[in-house]
């Protein structure tokens, strides 16, 4: 049993200590003594310099699995000694927490200027792991790239231009070639939140995205902009591109002549229309702009003898005042083809043909009558000569007449005198005549209504009953089996007739179906004339 544990500590042991360490030159060839070799690591616990493999060496007994981390006190002795993995990593780190495969000790015994980018990273971290430009030390930053100065003397107030205030701290050096200049430690961005930047403080210290080496024209950031923000701008070569880099979207687009930026884009010239002449300035060429908005203006067109709008509105759709047909040519509203003022000429409409008093004679349709007069006037009228503010009623049912002289007065019954407007026309058929427009409506509302009017334009039927006769007040058409009137077939009244002829004033036929009275008939009365028919009949047998 004794045997089997101590295997067990000894198969524990080689996890933690791999084995024993490379041979290395300390002071002296005593290395168990105390200040012979650098101290040993505190972390792992045991760690301990013995005499080496060759003569006057010394080497740890049993180096860490790992030594890359998880050290406390390590030195470069030790690390060579149990070097941790990478090639040559040999030194001990700035926190002595592991070794590193740094080019020199990353110590205070080091060469001077000797750090680089890889042995900033490998000594410190990603704490410190940039090289200053002299490299004398590391830091958390990167060094801006070499500008040139007026000098060389690039720590001279005035040799730079100077550094942005915010953040703080920005300073220039010596750059990393003769006669150059960078910022000691660029801020992790800089494509904002500076006060102050410079073109050349952007060009050592670049904003995201390619090229980010101009300072906006707020000095706020390094923007990637095609050339300078600021008054040293070639002329004329603004775009809309760099006019938002420099400027954010408060004026974001280039001047028609690129001369500045705005914050309203350019508006495009016309298309090209046919004038009374090329001379398009010239008042009276052209039919007049619209005054509102202001400053619209006829030009010379792209193509020879034509002219355009110099600069048409973001929107001729409305807002105008004083549009014309040939204007919403060159500038359209939105829509294919609306290029037709409308008749209040205040916006370009999609019409099919103008809105105006030059119109082909009855063309007009219900789409073009609502986009010229909008919703006033939207509907044709029934000749297509124009536009009202109501749809055109369907014409009647042919019916027949006395003649086929339809409008002639006393050929047909007098039509309703309200609504206003009823006249009888010439039906579809041969021979027949027709109500020319019907009314939305014929259940009620009118006055005079007569059966042979109904028949022409019906009113709401009852299932398979025709609203086909005047009712007796001749203020609409009903749903009876027959008319209402006195030309009415003897002894042939129902309560349903009687209700739709009379409504409820008088919605009971009488006994005898000859009439309606205003109470059910009752069944005393019923029986008694049940009773006379039978005494009758008998009399007849007797």
């Amino acid at each position: 049993m004794t045997i089997l544990k101590l295997f067990i500590a000894s198969l524990l042991v080689s996890q933690i200590f791999a084995a024993q360490g490379a041979d290395v030159t300390c002071s002296a060839t005593t290395c168990a003594t105390v200040g012979t070799c650098t101290a040993v690591p505190t972390v792992p616990a045991s760690l301990a310099w013995q005499n080496g493999g060759a003569t006057g060496k010394c080497a740890i007994t049993n180096c860490p699995a790992s030594t890359s981390s998880g050290l406390t006190g390590a030195s470069d002795l030790f690390c060579q000694s149990c070097p941790g993995s990478g090639v040559a990593a040999v030194f001990a780190n700035t926190a002595l927490t592991g070794c590193v495969a740094a080019t020199a000790t990353c110590g205070a015994t080091r060469a001077t200027n000797t750090w680089s980018n890889a042995d900033c990273l490998a000594c410190n971290g990603n704490t410190a792991q940039y090289a200053t430009l002299d490299r004398s030390s590391c830091q958390a930053n990167a060094p801006g790239a070499d500008v040139s100065c007026s000098a060389a003397t690039c720590t001279t107030v005035g040799t730079c231009t100077a550094a942005p205030t915010v953040p703080a701290g920005l300073t220039w050096q010596n750059g990393g070639a003769t006669g150059k200049c960078a910022i000691a430690s660029c801020p992790a961005s800089t494509s904002s939140g500076l006060t102050g930047a410079s073109d050349l403080f952007c060009q050592s210290c670049p904003g995201s995205g390619v090229a980010a080496v101009f300072a906006n024209t707020a000095l706020t950031g390094c923007v990637a902009a095609t050339a300078t923000c600021g008054a040293t701008r070639a002329a004329n070569t603004w775009s809309n591109a760099d006019c938002l880099a420099c400027n954010g979207t408060s004026s974001q687009y280039a001047k028609a002549d690129k001369s500045g930026c705005q914050a309203n884009p350019v508006p495009a010239a016309g298309a090209d229309v046919t004038c009374s002449a090329a001379t398009c300035a010239t008042v009276g060429t052209c039919t007049a702009v619209p005054t509102v908005p202001a400053g619209l203006t006829w030009q010379n067109g792209g193509a020879t003898g034509k002219c355009a709008i110099a600069s048409c509105p973001a929107s001729t759709s409305s807002g105008l005042t004083g549009a014309s047909d040939l204007f919403c040519q060159s500038c359209p509203g939105s829509g294919v083809a609306a290029v037709f003022a409308n008749a209040a000429l205040t916006g370009c409409v999609a019409a099919t043909a103008t809105c105006g008093a030059t119109r082909a004679a009855n063309t007009w349709s219900n789409a073009d009558c609502l986009a010229c007069n909008g919703t006033s006037s939207q509907y044709a009228k029934a000749d297509k000569s124009g536009c009202q503010a109501n749809p055109v009623s369907a014409a009647g049912a042919d019916v027949t007449c006395s003649a086929a002289t339809c409008a002639t007065v006393g050929t047909c019954t007098a039509v309703p005198t309200v609504p206003a407007g009823l006249a009888w026309q010439n039906g579809v058929g041969s021979g027949k005549c027709a109500i020319a427009s019907c009314p939305a409506s014929t259940s009620s509302g009118l006055t005079g209504a007569s059966d042979l009017f109904c028949q022409s334009c019906p009113g709401t039927p009852n299932g398979q009953v025709q609203a086909v006769f005047a009712n007796k007040g001749q203020t609409g058409c009903v749903a009876s089996t027959g008319t209402c009137g006195a030309s009415r077939t003897a002894k042939t009244w129902t309560n349903a007739d009687c209700l739709a002829c009379n409504g409820s004033s008088t919605q009971y036929a009488m006994a005898d179906k000859s009439g309606c009275q205003a109470t059910a008939p009752s069944t005393s009365t019923n029986s008694m004339i049940i009773l006379s028919s039978v005494l009758f009949l008998i009399s007849f047998l007797f």
